[in-house]
C-alpha cells in the first residue's frame, strides 16, 4: 500500500468525493428506472423467474443474480424497476472499491479519479439498466483484487479469508471468475518476488472459505448432471465453425465500446509503453503489473476465444476493473490528463443521451436505434392478447411455448393467471432451464394453447390429435419492426 493520506480536494475529502460523485449518477439512474417504460428483456424475465424458486444453482448460470432479485423483489415489489435496481447500486458499490484499491496502490486523487472513470463507462452505464449477472461479478471481482491486494501486502489471515469471501461469491456469480485465478498466476510469473508475500496459512484460508461458498452449487449440479458448467462450456462454441477473423473485429469494437475509444487506446498505448520499457531493461513498478495482470490476460484469452470460435462482448468485462486504475494513474501523470477529462466529456455525454433515450422512447426512432431496444417492447402486449385468447371458449387448461424468451416473458407479464405454463422440448435433450423443469406432461388437459415463434410448428402439431390455427397476434417492437407469434388451440396430446 502506498500509505499516501486521503488527500482534500476543495472542501470535500477525496473518500466524500467519491460517494458524492457516484451517489447523485446512482440515484439518477434509479429515478429513470422508475420512469423508464421499457419492459424486461427475456433473459431478465427468467432470471425473475428463477428467484421465485430459491436454489444453490440454475440451468445456465449460478445463482447469484436470482437472489439478488428476490432480495430487492422482497422488498419493492415486482415491477421492473425492482428488478433491476441492485444493477446501479452495486456498480455504485464497485466504484467506491475501486477507489479503495486505488488509494492503496496510489493515492486518494487516482482513487477518485479512477472511481469516476468506472461508474461513468459506457458499458457500465448500459448496464446500470438491466439485470445482469455481469453486475454482481465486477463488485465480487473488485472486492477479490482489493483483498488479494491487501493480504499480499500485510500477509494477514484475515484478508485470506476476504479474499477467498469475495472469489468464492465471484463464483457463485458468474464462472468468469475463475480468470482471476489464471490472472493471478500471470501476475506471479511477470513478479515472481511477489509469490514469497503469500502467507501459507492465509492461502489455505482463502481456498477453503471460497470452496466452502461455492459447495452447494457444485453439489447442485453434481445433481443436475453438472448442466450449468456444460451450458457455459457450451456457450464457447467449440463445436460450432472454428477460425473467424471477422469474429475478432467485432470482439475489439465492441471492447472500444464498452469502455470508450479514449480510454481503450489509452490502455493499450500505456501497456505498449511499459512493454517497451521492460523490453529495454528498464523497471516497471509492481502496481503496473499487478493491474495489467489482470486486465490483459483476459482480454487476450477472449479475444483468441473469439477468433477460435466466437466471444460476446461483455465475456472480457472483469478486465476493465484493473484497467480504469492503471489507465487512470497513467493519464494523470503530465499533460496526459487531459486525455482524461476529455474522456469524461464523452462518456457524461453519452451517459446524458441513453438516459434521454431511455425517458423518450420516440427518440429511439429518430435516430434509428429501434432495433437495439427491440428485446425490451412489445412483451406485455404479447402476453395480454395471449391470456386473452386463453380465455376464449374452450377455455385453455394450459399454455404451451416453443420458445424460452416466449416463455419467460409469458411467466413474467402473465404471472397473475393461473394457467400452467409449459416449453415444448424438440430433441429431448434440455437445451434451457424449462426444457429441464417444465416440459408438457403426458396427462396434460385440452385443450393447451399453443404460442409459437416457429410459423410452421409442424414437429408440434404432429404430436396432438388435433390443432386448430387460433391467431396471428402482432406487436409492435419500435419503429417500423414488429414481433409474431402463431397461437394454435391443441387437443389429444400422445405423450411422445
Amino acid at each position: 500500500m502506498s500509505g499516501r493520506p486521503n488527500s482534500v480536494i476543495g472542501f470535500l475529502s477525496a473518500w466524500q468525493l467519491a460517494v458524492l460523485a457516484g451517489g447523485l449518477l446512482t440515484l439518477a439512474r434509479i429515478i429513470i428506472l422508475i420512469q423508464a417504460n421499457y419492459e424486461l428483456a427475456p433473459d431478465e424475465a427468467q432470471y425473475w423467474d428463477w428467484s421465485r424458486n430459491f436454489a444453490f444453482g440454475y440451468f445456465s448460470k449460478p445463482p447469484m443474480i436470482a437472489w439478488l432479485i428476490g432480495l430487492t423483489t422482497g422488498i419493492c415489489g415486482d415491477a421492473e424497476a425492482c428488478i433491476r435496481v441492485s444493477s446501479p447500486l452495486l456498480h455504485f458499490a464497485t466504484s467506491l472499491l475501486i477507489f479503495a484499491l486505488a488509494r492503496d496502490l496510489y493515492d486518494a486523487k487516482v482513487g477518485v479519479l479512477a472511481a469516476f472513470v468506472f461508474i461513468t463507462l459506457p458499458g457500465v452505464s448500459f448496464s446500470s439498466g438491466l439485470a445482469s449477472t455481469d453486475v454482481p461479478l465486477l463488485f465480487f471481482w473488485c472486492g477479490a483484487l482489493f483483498a488479494f491486494n491487501r493480504f499480499l501486502e500485510t500477509g494477514k489471515t484475515s484478508w485470506g479469508a476476504a479474499f477467498g469471501i469475495a472469489l468464492g461469491l465471484g463464483i457463485l456469480s458468474k464462472y468468469a471468475m475463475a480468470y482471476f485465478l489464471l490472472c493471478a498466476m500471470v501476475y506471479f510469473l511477470l513478479a515472481p518476488q511477489q509469490r514469497k508475500k503469500l502467507s501459507a496459512k492465509g492461502s489455505l484460508v482463502a481456498a477453503g472459505v471460497a470452496l466452502l461458498l461455492c459447495a452447494p452449487n457444485i453439489i447442485w449440479n453434481m445433481r443436475n448432471g453438472f448442466v450449468t458448467f456444460g451450458h457455459t462450456a457450451a456457450n464457447a462454441g467449440l463445436d460450432a465453425e472454428l477460425f473467424n477473423p471477422g469474429s475478432v473485429v467485432d470482439f475489439l469494437v465492441d471492447q472500444v465500446g464498452l469502455f470508450g475509444p479514449i480510454l481503450f487506446f489509452c490502455l493499450l498505448w500505456g501497456a505498449l509503453s511499459l512493454f517497451r520499457l521492460r523490453k529495454a531493461g528498464g523497471q516497471v513498478d509492481r502496481r503496473s503489473l499487478f493491474l495489467l495482470s489482470f486486465s490483459f490476460p483476459i482480454l487476450i484469452f477472449v479475444l483468441v476465444l473469439s477468433f477460435i470460435s466466437r466471444a460476446n462482448a461483455n465475456w472480457a468485462a472483469t478486465a476493465y476493473i484493473a484497467a480504469c486504475i492503471f489507465v487512470t494513474a497513467w493519464l494523470t501523470q503530465g499533460r496526459r490528463i487531459r486525455a482524461l477529462y476529455a474522456s469524461f466529456a464523452l462518456h457524461l455525454a453519452l451517459v446524458i443521451g441513453l438516459s434521454a433515450l431511455v425517458l423518450a422512447p420516440v427518440l429511439i426512432e429518430r435516430v434509428g436505434l429501434d432495433n437495439a431496444f427491440k428485446r425490451v417492447r412489445g412483451w406485455n402486449l404479447m402476453a395480454s392478447e395471449v391470456l386473452d385468447l386463453a380465455q376464449l371458449e374452450p377455455k385453455a387448461q394450459s399454455i404451451l411455448a416453443d420458445d424460452r424468451s416466449i416463455l419467460t416473458e409469458l411467466l413474467y407479464y402473465g404471472r397473475d393467471t393461473d394457467l400452467p405454463l409449459f416449453i415444448w422440448d424438440y430433441n429431448g435433450r434440455p437445451q434451457n432451464h424449462y426444457e429441464l423443469t417444465v416440459t408438457l406432461p403426458k396427462d396434460a388437459k385440452d385443450p393447451i394453447l399453443l404460442v409459437a415463434r416457429n410459423d410452421d410448428p409442424q414437429a408440434i402439431l404432429r404430436a396432438f390429435k388435433s390443432h386448430e390455427f387460433v391467431k396471428l397476434v402482432t406487436v409492435p417492437t419500435g419503429g417500423n419492426r414488429t414481433r409474431r407469434v402463431f397461437v394454435y388451440r391443441l387437443e389429444g396430446y400422445d405423450g411422445d
